[in-house]
């Protein structure tokens, strides 16, 4: 991860009688081969939610390498995007048959640390220009 990554967040409520493998394959083979076509996203993740207020919930993660790269892409209009909003929109209709969205996130990540196994040397910050924090 580098600081300035930008992140959406999308927090989803299975429906009824769903676990949360339709939203996996949703995601391998719909959400994932789509959001792989925007310049500028670095990963898509999905996580299940096992502890807390919101077990059994599904978190949607799309990481952007900046907000800029977020902005050009969902400001564009082109010929591109509309066709790309046109693809997504079907795999989004058979999510929404899985799933409610409950609510939004989005944010630009402002720290950045990784922590190195015992006896190793941490890595070198991913901005060295950036002054490290100490806690």
């Amino acid at each position: 991860m580098a600081a300035g990554e930008f992140y959406t967040y999308n927090l989803w409520e299975l429906r009824q009688g769903y676990q949360g493998r339709e939203l996996e394959d949703l995601s391998r083979m719909g959400i994932i081969p789509q959001y792989a076509r925007i310049e500028g996203v670095k990963e898509v993740k999905l996580f299940r939610i096992d502890e807390g207020d919101d077990a059994g919930k599904m978190l949607a993660v799309t990481v952007y390498e900046s907000r800029d790269a977020y902005n050009r892409w969902f400001t564009s209009n082109s010929r591109e995007f509309q066709m790309w909003q046109a693809n997504l929109s079907s795999i989004m209709e058979r999510w929404q048959v899985v799933a409610d969205r409950t609510s939004t996130y989005r944010a630009t990540l402002v720290l950045d640390h990784s922590y190195a196994p015992k006896g190793e040397e941490p890595p070198p910050p991913s901005n060295p220009n950036r002054p490290s924090l100490i806690f």
